[in-house]
C-alpha cells in the first residue's frame, strides 16, 4: 500500500468511530507561528504518515511506519459539545489500537501528547506504529 492508501484506510476507520467529526489528511495546519490561525470545522481529526524505518532481517525488510493523528477541538473536555480533545484521542485509540489494516499489519498506539492550547483551540496528537515485513527477491 502507498502512504496515501494507508492514510485513507486510517481515515475510514476514524469516520466509522467518530460521527460528526471532520476527518481529513493533515496538510501542515500547525506550526509554531500558525497554531491559532487554523480554519477547521471542529471537532476534527487530521491524519498523516510521519515516516518509516527499515531494518533488514534475513530475506525480508522489517518496515515500521509512524502515522500521526491530530485531535483538534475548542477545549480539552466535552463541556461545550460532544467532543473535546481528550475524547477525540480516546475515540481514536479505540478505533485504531490493535486494528489491522489489510495487507499491511496492525496499528499500535505509541505516544499521545498535547501540542497546544490557546485562544479556544486545543490540539493533541497520537502516534501509531504500523509494522510489516516485505520479502526480498533472491538473485
Amino acid at each position: 500500500m502507498t502512504y496515501r492508501q494507508i492514510e485513507e484506510a486510517v481515515m475510514s476507520l476514524l469516520e466509522d468511530a467518530a460521527p460528526g467529526v471532520t476527518i481529513k489528511g493533515y496538510a501542515g495546519e500547525f506550526g509554531s507561528d500558525s497554531f491559532v490561525n487554523v480554519a477547521l470545522k471542529l471537532p476534527a481529526l487530521l491524519v498523516h504518515v510521519v515516516g518509516m524505518t527499515n531494518q533488514r532481517t534475513g530475506n525480508a525488510d522489517a518496515r515500521m511506519l509512524t502515522i500521526r493523528v491530530y485531535g483538534v477541538d475548542k477545549s480539552l473536555r466535552p463541556d461545550s459539545g460532544r467532543y473535546g480533545a481528550y475524547e477525540l484521542m480516546e475515540t481514536t485509540r479505540g478505533a485504531l489500537h490493535y486494528t489491522t489494516i489489510s495487507g499491511v499489519g496492525a496499528l499500535q498506539v505509541g505516544q499521545e501528547e498535547m501540542i497546544g492550547y490557546a485562544q479556544g483551540l486545543c490540539v493533541m496528537s497520537a502516534d501509531y506504529q504500523l509494522g510489516h515485513q516485505v520479502m526480498l527477491k533472491r538473485n
